[in-house]
């Protein structure tokens, strides 16, 4: 995965070129959202430990 850092270097989210998915981790909640081939996508949302 690729770390997508903003203007303060912090880590926004990590890119998956391969699998076309971006993970956001957030105050304890990692958002998946995976691109499909078909235009669509999956938003995936979990709570982290």
């Amino acid at each position: 995965m690729i770390s997508i850092k903003n203007s303060d270097a912090k880590k926004v989210c990590q890119v998956d070129p391969q699998t076309r998915t971006v993970e956001i981790v957030h105050k304890g909640c990692r958002t998946t959202i995976t691109f499909l081939e078909n235009g669509t996508y999956i938003v995936t949302n979990t709570k982290t430990a």
